[in-house]
């Protein structure tokens, strides 16, 4: 991506201007450059990139933070993918409260679907009005902090990345943590910002995810492999989610 010397300076001038307000962020910046594995990145009231660790940056093959300073998720991300992440950052200024530890379906440095942990903060100015958002995000390894491996949410979230293509209904997986259908629908929001359904929903599209990106079954076969009852169900829940169809998002991924 090659900017023009006015396109630059103006990205400057945005990116000192807002850091101005809060009293610089470079000892914070440097900090997130030296954690593996984690995404940082600080955006203004409209979302747009204030600046980015060089974790986002090779996500996205930016040699430069400029590349990215100024944009929004609508510049890099599906429409409807957007919308949503969007919608994350301005829930959190308009109210003020953090989401926490919230598990999310994003592309990874390869370009296939995964799970991330994600954390959004306020940002304040000097008179603790909120001007931005922090996001925090880091790969999700299976189970979030808060679960202990021998849990019985552990035990239903390992049960249903194992076998996403399942028809696990909620009672039975209330059973199998040792709770009631309610508490184990209140766990995953507490955990996870989703319900059970959608949690399991998720599951079913990032298991499609990749076996379009990867295999060689038609559209049709992957969409029962995964746990859809036909191909038209399967397109439409992966349009909403992911902001194309499974046609077009192997198209994109798969190469040759």
């Amino acid at each position: 991506m090659t900017l023009s010397s006015a396109e630059l300076l103006r990205r400057k001038a945005f990116q000192s201007s807002f850091l101005r307000r809060l009293g610089g962020t470079q000892p914070l910046r440097e900090l997130f450059d030296h954690l593996p594995d984690v995404a940082f990145s600080l955006k203004d009231a409209s979302s747009r990139v204030v600046c980015a660790n060089r974790a986002v940056l090779d996500k996205f093959g930016m040699a430069n933070e400029l590349e990215i300073v100024g944009t929004t998720d609508r510049d890099r991300y599906p429409a409807r993918m957007a919308e949503v992440f969007i919608r994350g950052d301005r829930e959190v200024v308009e109210t003020g409260r953090p989401r926490i530890d919230r598990l999310e379906v994003w592309y990874n440095a390869q370009g296939a679907l995964d799970w991330c942990v994600v954390t959004k903060r306020p940002v304040r100015d000097g008179r603790g009005r909120v001007v931005g958002v922090m996001m925090l995000m880091r790969p999700w390894r299976g189970s979030p902090r808060q679960l202990l491996p021998g849990s019985g949410i552990g035990r239903v979230v390992r049960s249903i990345r194992r076998s996403p293509g399942e028809h696990h209904r909620v009672p039975s997986l209330a059973r199998q943590a040792g709770l009631s259908s309610r508490q184990l629908q209140r766990r995953f929001l507490e955990h996870f910002g989703v319900g059970v359904k959608e949690f399991v929903m998720r599951a079913r599209l990032q298991s499609a995810a990749e076996a379009l990106q990867s295999g060689t079954a038609s559209i049709a076969e992957v969409a029962l492999e995964s746990g859809f009852y036909d191909q038209s169900s399967f397109t439409r829940h992966f349009r909403k989610r992911i902001g194309m169809t499974p046609a077009g998002f192997r198209r994109r991924h798969v190469k040759g």
